[in-house]
Parts: C-alpha cells; sequence; structure tokens
C-alpha cells in the first residue's frame, strides 16, 4: 500500500527524492508498506522513525517500555 509518508519525511528533509522514488519503487514491487520499507533499507530504525513523526505532527511519544503488552 503506497502512502504519503516519503512525501512527508521528504517535505521535512529526512529523505532526498532519489530515495524517496526508491523506496516507491520497493513499495510497488515487494507489497510491503512503506513503513516495513524505510525500517529494513535502514533509512530509520523504529525508534527514530516514531520520534521523527511525533516531531512531525507535534505528538507526544509515549515510552512503550513503561506498558506491558501482549506480542500480536
Amino acid at each position: 500500500m503506497l502512502t504519503n509518508l516519503s512525501t512527508i519525511l521528504r517535505q521535512n528533509g529526512l529523505l532526498t527524492f532519489p530515495q524517496e522514488e526508491s523506496l516507491i519503487e520497493q513499495v510497488k514491487a515487494s507489497g510491503i508498506s512503506m513503513p516495513e520499507a524505510l525500517l529494513s533499507s535502514g533509512f530509520f530504525t523504529s525508534s527514530e522513525l516514531a520520534a521523527h513523526l511525533s516531531s512531525i505532527f507535534g505528538l507526544s511519544q509515549p515510552e512503550l517500555s513503561q506498558y506491558e503488552y501482549a506480542a500480536l
């Protein structure tokens, strides 16, 4: 599924246009999601991606290690 996530990250200076294009091609070819492509390509760790998106959208980022949850 293609989203605007890569464009949002590029517009905030976190990806270049060629990187965004490469990610879009990876998503189209493999069928994985954009977040999966960002993580598997090594552009961001999951913590970094969450922190960037929290900052971009002005949201607080809870410390998930404080909570107990069952694996899905």
